[in-house]
């Protein structure tokens, strides 16, 4: 975390030295537009054509292993085409590449159904739409509309229309995907039983246990049964109140403050329109990400947080002709100290990143052995863990253990995948998926007296990770059923699921079963009573009391 924040001063301190004249600005656009526009090229070749040279966890990811990831650059520079196509200093030639390499961007971000990604650029045009009609009157002191852009338009548009349509198989009509999608949405809105609730759930509990200071910047995963359930909160601001607490909050919403500011200083102020829409444009930008964060970990990875520096630093550039400092610091250096410090810089510069490149070739290494290794289900051995490699890379060695777990159980091989998660338990004991699967294992090998230990065990160490996830206690209670020497656990993991307000129809179906069980017909019966004034109630009426 703390060499991804160093990354965006750099980042930042790096923009804050470019030259803010229209003409840079625009080839800045340009290029800008042309990273993604390659990003949605590799992802379409992979989603059409099965284009596997480059490993993947979430199909189609690009260079990212991750469509989601792949897609907040996007959002960040996407604004950017439109500022660049609107633009009179747009000629043929690069009109005709960024036109099209928009409609790939589109298709692109299309192919990945990423929901997040959808809205942040819907909410995008619709402030697109706003400021241009806002700033309609002074429309062609900066930008153009002729005959041209509309056939190179047209040509772009139909080249959208047939890509959306198509998949690996051939036509695909884009409105079955659309509806999915949407319908989709509308489940993971409704539904208290959306995953996302459940880690947001659990960041809210995070934070009322270390309200003001947070629990430690990159503590998410291990608060949160150590990537078990969730490596990242999937929304950035319960990521920042979990990790700095709520001073932390405070103090970057006092920054997405100066930054609204600054740009509204520059809109207003700025009398050369190419520049001051460039940075309106670049406000759209980051006002799409700040909507991707609420529901996505954007600023937890080091491609948005690159972008994000480059923008800050060349707001407060151009912000310092408008906004007055409270203070001015002055240093009088001698030629030759400055020199030196240019130096001294550009060496430190290199040297960061020279660091995060050789850090991230390694973690690419890692990844294509493990992915390797999956891929080609060499399994025999995949128990012996490299505990270095562990250490250094545990999301991608927990991605790839999980996966050969599951082929394991696949195939039916119980007996190698209790070696696997026997290691991993030891690794990550918190680590909740390994924990239910542990239990499966022994319970489907008839290893009775250690699964009851080890279900004992695990409620009386690690109640509070369990707290995290309430379904947890629901696995606990529905292989207790099965073993009348848990018979006694069953109400104490049931309170503990009260106690987390959550309501799942199978926990609730499971305590109906074991009342039965124990023939305590009378708490039947109250359960039945209080359920059926509960508008979720969902027991199954199988059994009749009289």
């Amino acid at each position: 975390k703390m060499a991804l924040w160093i990354m965006v001063m750099f980042s930042a301190y790096s923009a804050y030295h470019i030259n803010l004249k229209e003409d840079i600005l625009h080839r800045f656009s340009f290029y800008l537009v042309i990273a993604i526009g390659i990003i949605a090229i590799i992802g379409i070749m992979q989603y059409l054509f099965d284009f596997s040279l480059i490993p993947q966890r979430a199909f189609p990811s690009s260079t990212f292993g991750n469509k989601n990831y792949a897609t907040h650059p996007i959002v960040l520079i996407f604004p950017l085409a439109i500022y660049i196509i609107l633009s009179k200093k747009t000629d043929t030639k690069d009109l005709w590449i960024i036109s099209i390499f928009t409609a790939l961007i589109i298709s692109y971000v299309f192919y990945t159904s990423t929901l997040a990604a959808w809205i942040s650029i819907s909410i995008e045009i619709i402030l697109i739409a706003i400021i241009l009609l806002i700033i309609r009157k002074d429309f062609t002191k900066w930008g153009s509309w002729n005959k041209n852009k509309t056939i190179i338009s047209l040509v772009s548009f139909f080249i959208l229309i047939v890509l959306i349509n198509l998949n690996s198989d051939g036509f695909s009509p884009f409105w079955e995907k659309l509806n999915t999608n949407l319908t989709k949405l509308d489940t993971r809105i409704s539904s208290s039983e959306s995953h996302r609730y459940y880690i947001w759930n659990g960041a809210l509990s995070m934070i009322k246990d270390a309200p003001f200071l947070g629990t430690g910047l990159g503590s998410f995963a291990d608060n949160f049964s150590n990537l078990g359930i969730a490596a990242r909160a999937h929304n950035d601001l319960l990521d920042i109140a979990v990790s700095i607490g709520i001073v932390g909050l405070i103090i970057f919403l006092g920054g997405v403050v100066s930054i609204i500011v600054a740009i509204w200083k520059i809109f207003t102020n700025e009398n050369n329109k190419y520049i001051s829409l460039f940075f309106l444009f670049l406000f759209i930008g980051l006002s799409g990400s700040f909507a991707n964060m609420q529901v996505s970990s954007v600023y937890q990875n080091p491609m948005p947080l690159m972008i994000f520096g480059f923008y800050l630093g060349l707001i407060s550039r151009k912000s310092e002709d408008f906004i007055t400092p409270i203070k001015v610091i002055t240093v009088t250096l001698e030629k030759k100290e400055i020199k030196l410090y240019k130096r001294s810089v550009l060496l430190v510069s290199l040297l960061v990143v020279s660091m995060l490149i050789t850090l991230h070739i390694y973690l690419i290494s890692l990844y294509n052995k493990y992915s390797d290794s999956i891929k080609y289900a060499s399994m025999t051995n995949s128990y012996k863990i490299d505990m270095s490699e562990a250490i250094i890379v545990p999301a991608y060695y927990k991605a790839s253990m999980r996966i050969t777990g599951s082929y394991m159980l696949q195939k039916n091989n119980y007996t190698e995948a209790s070696k696997l998660y026997s290691q991993m338990n030891k690794l990550w004991p918190n680590e909740l998926t390994f924990v239910m699967k542990k239990i499966l294992i022994l319970h489907t090998l008839k290893r009775e007296q250690e699964l009851v230990t080890f279900i004992k065990k695990i409620y009386e160490t690690q109640h509070k990770v369990l707290s995290k996830n309430p379904n947890a206690y629901g696995y606990l209670i529905s292989y207790s059923l099965k073993y009348p020497q848990l018979y006694d656990d069953i109400p104490i993991f049931y309170q503990a699921y009260k106690t987390t307000n959550h309501y799942n129809c199978r926990i609730e179906n499971d305590i109906l079963a074991y009342y039965y069980q124990i023939k305590d017909l009378k708490k039947m019966k109250e359960l039945y009573a209080k359920e059926s004034e509960n508008p979720k109630n969902c027991l199954i009426t199988r059994i009749t009391i009289k």
